[in-house]
């Protein structure tokens, strides 16, 4: 399965490590034969339609929950139906937004509209790699699988943390309104941290 995490050309290599017996060997010999063959993969990752991204590269400190919550955006100019969201990774749970109800209208994004559908919450007291994948099935006429996957670094030491670690504006044109996202920064010093400024690179 290709699943980028970035826009993009990709080439990995892996490896088929491929364990065998013969009439000459057996299991129980203990003298399995085995050979290693390296397989050069390579693809193009595109922009998400929907706006949605892969969350990896995340720092988050331990003991503090990390909820981001899945936004999806229609780009038909019919109305897309969410009927499933899953999630591979028994540490995350999927909490439905406090404004989404429980009717099926909730997961039904009108055309050229984004919507929240559910939100992500991982915890743990404990510094680890945390990595499991979320699954949103859009319905219709042809039923499409989103995986993302969630590769979360918990630690324990005292830093501040920004959320969200990625942004995407999507696609507007001149005369569109403009576009606000607010990055939301968490500091687990003892003691009150001041921000003298803020700057950008590109």
């Amino acid at each position: 399965m290709f699943l980028p995490h970035a826009i993009g050309e990709v080439s990995e290599t892996f490896q088929l490590f491929i364990h065998m017996t013969t009439s000459e060997t057996s299991m129980s010999a203990g003298t399995v034969p085995k050979d290693v063959i390296d397989i050069r993969a390579t693809g193009t990752g595109q922009e998400n339609p929907f706006r949605l991204s892969p969350l990896v590269g995340v720092k988050w400190p331990t003991s503090v929950p990390y909820g981001p919550t899945l936004n999806i955006y229609n780009p038909f100019d019919k109305e897309l139906r969410v009927q499933e969201v899953y999630v591979s990774g028994g540490e995350v749970n999927l909490v439905p937004p406090p404004f989404i109800g429980s009717k099926a209208s909730s997961w039904t994004i009108s055309p050229y509209d984004t919507k929240p559908i559910v939100k992500l919450n991982l915890f743990s007291d404990k510094s680890y790699n945390h990595l499991s994948y979320v699954t949103v099935r859009l319905g219709g006429s042809d039923q499409l699988d989103i995986k993302l996957p969630i590769e979360v670094d918990l630690v324990s030491s005292a830093r501040v943390f920004a959320m969200p670690t990625r942004i995407s504006f999507g696609s507007f044109s001149r005369d569109s309104p403009p576009v606000v996202v607010p990055i939301f920064l968490l500091s687990t010093h003892n003691s009150s941290t001041n921000i003298f400024s803020i700057t950008t690179e590109s």
